[in-house]
């Protein structure tokens, strides 16, 4: 016959264990390493990129406030107009030097406080050249007070020049911070951006205030400001060409725009009179109405340049505020993104401790008990069909199996221990009890007794009655003798009409007592189902520490010969021949 059909063993725990781990791979490799890391590095990028922002704008600030005092102080030392408009333009010189002084400041604080990289050198010259500064202003601020024929025309030249060393400083300081600091290259340009706008307020202004001093002292606008004149225009000129460019794909129409308009007003405006001056080197600064004029363009020019600056200023904390705000939201949804996974994986871990791991421990322990023969273990048994559920119900076979190898066991041993006919010890049993209890009086003091006991002429019986009947009497004074002792006592028979009764914590006298009430007892019992009358001879010893078991039980024998000898049917020993019983 062909083998019964087995029900296909299902691999669900196997596959939900390579599925919950590859999971597990993918969440740690993925979202850890790839995208939050990914993204937290992003985020910490833009944040440090728009922390570069904001110093380069509070430095072009810098500029813009030196630009505006570089150019007035510039004005005011050839002033000889109105005293009311030199004390607004002095107004206008203390309003931007108290800003341009605190601006700078803080930011070459926050430089060092911040741990934005920057090139020292230009850092340690930035502040000599601002300690100079402050010497220069108290100059040049005397020099206001006194009249036009008595300054010191030459402080205009020095002012003039340490001052755009000064905003070239701060250029340079602004082009060593956003070149050497890692910046976000979506929005490099925009930092790009007012590196070059810095630059074009720094060769714009001195144009307008060369200009705006000539109309007041023609004799300033020396051949040396005249060479300068031609070549800040030449920067201008290539400054917005690169705006134009560089803000063709990012800036919005309304900058781009802007940066048109103020190229065609200062080339067509400004610089127009610039070259008539600088053609006409007779000409005392035309009418009124042309200063009047020029002044207006003047302005109007450097406040289109601010107010470019200023848009393309706000268009960057735009388009920084809002990646900011896009990165944020991009962390916070793959930290709950992960979060969500990493409770699934929790509780499939949760659910693999229940269905395997927790099963397994069981089976374990089961097994443990089982090892230690605690058959009464509790085993659910094959609660789900698969992998573990078989262990299980193998486990619950393996006990029943081991459970019937025990008593299987038990029964042999009982079996090895016991004469197969009487029940009794058998004669290799009662000799390792003996010199167990042999050993256990030696160590304690204590002492015990046995008899040597033969039925009397049971061969006639066997010639008489036959094998069967011989048998019968066998068992049944087998039984006597049980009845007739202790529970504590020790029986067996010794070999075939031979039996041995051993007598723990009794002394040779006690058995001997005891010895004559079962022979007594032997003597008026019937046995078979022929209701013979039999009788028995008994041989006593008793412990001693000279002697070995092998000669306690010889001089029981010796002394069961003696009953035999004597006649049968009686009791002896070898210690108290003196005083034997016996009929």
């Amino acid at each position: 016959m062909s083998e019964t059909a087995k029900t296909p063993r299902r691999k669900s725990i196997l596959i939900f264990f390579v599925a919950t781990t590859v999971l597990f791979f993918v969440v740690v490799l993925v979202f850890n390493s790839i995208v939050i890391q990914g993204l937290v590095r992003d985020y910490r990028t833009l944040a440090s990129s728009q922390q570069i922002l904001n110093l380069c704008k509070d430095l072009f600030e810098v500029i813009a406030c030196n630009g505006y005092e570089r150019g007035r102080v510039n004005v005011v030392l050839n002033f000889q107009g109105n005293p009311q408009e030199m004390r607004d333009s002095i107004d206008f010189i203390g309003k931007n030097r108290e800003r341009g002084e605190t601006l700078l400041q803080q930011s070459l604080d926050r430089i060092k406080q911040e741990g934005i990289r920057f090139d020292l050198e230009t850092y340690e010259k930035l502040r000599a050249l601002n300690a100079e500064t402050v010497m220069l202003r108290e100059r040049y601020m005397e020099q206001f007070q006194v009249p036009f024929a008595e300054r010191d025309l030459k402080l205009d030249d020095t002012w003039f020049s340490h001052m755009s060393k000064q905003i070239e400083a701060l250029n340079l300081l602004i082009y060593s911070i956003k070149d050497r600091n890692r910046i976000d290259p979506e929005l490099r340009h925009y930092i790009d951006m007012i590196y070059l706008l810095s630059m074009l307020r720094d060769n714009a202004g001195p144009v307008v205030s060369y200009l705006k001093a000539a109309t007041f002292n023609r004799t300033s606008l020396t051949p040396s400001r005249i060479e300068e004149l031609k070549r800040r225009e030449n920067h201008v000129k290539n400054l917005l060409d690169r705006l134009r460019v560089d803000g063709k794909h990012f800036l919005p129409l309304q900058a781009r725009e802007a940066i048109a308009t103020f190229d065609r007003f200062y080339f067509s405006q400004v610089m127009v009179t610039a070259e008539y001056i600088l053609e006409n080197e007779e000409v005392h600064f035309v009418t009124p109405v042309d200063f009047r004029s020029y002044l207006k363009n003047g302005v109007i020019a450097l406040e289109q340049l601010q107010s470019l600056t200023h848009e393309i200023l706000d268009l960057t904390d735009q388009v920084f505020g809002e990646k900011l705000h896009q990165e944020q939201i991009r962390i916070a949804a793959a930290i709950t993104l992960s979060a969500l996974v990493l409770l699934a994986i929790v509780a499939s871990l949760f659910h693999i401790y229940k269905a395997i791991y927790r099963r397994i421990l069981l089976a374990s322990d089961i097994i443990q008990e089982l090892s230690h023969n605690n058959l009464e273990v509790a085993i659910a048994g094959a609660g789900r069909n698969d992998e573990i559920g078989d262990i299980e119900s193998a486990l619950v076979r393996f006990r029943d199996n081991l459970v019937a190898l025990n008593q299987s066991n038990a029964r042999l041993s009982e079996l090895s221990q016991t004469d197969s006919m009487t029940g009794l010890l058998n004669h290799r049993t009662i000799l390792e009890r003996l010199e167990t209890l042999h050993k256990e009086s030696l160590r304690y003091r204590h002492s015990y007794a046995l008899l040597m006991i033969d039925i009397d002429l049971f061969k006639e019986v066997n010639d008489t009655y036959g094998h069967l009947v011989g048998d019968e009497v066998i068992q049944e004074f087998a039984r006597t003798l049980k009845e007739s002792t202790r529970s504590t006592d020790l029986v067996a028979r010794y070999g075939g009409e031979e039996f041995l009764v051993v007598f723990p914590h009794t002394c040779s006298q006690t058995a001997m007592e005891m010895a004559e009430k079962l022979r007594y007892k032997i003597e008026r019992t019937s046995y078979s189902s022929r209701t013979l009358h039999l009788t028995a001879s008994i041989g006593v010893s008793g412990f001693s520490a000279e002697l070995s078991v092998p000669d306690v039980v010889a001089r029981a024998d010796k002394a069961l010969y003696r009953a035999k000898t004597a006649g049968r049917n009686g009791v002896r020993s070898l210690h108290h021949t003196d005083n034997d019983l016996g009929r």
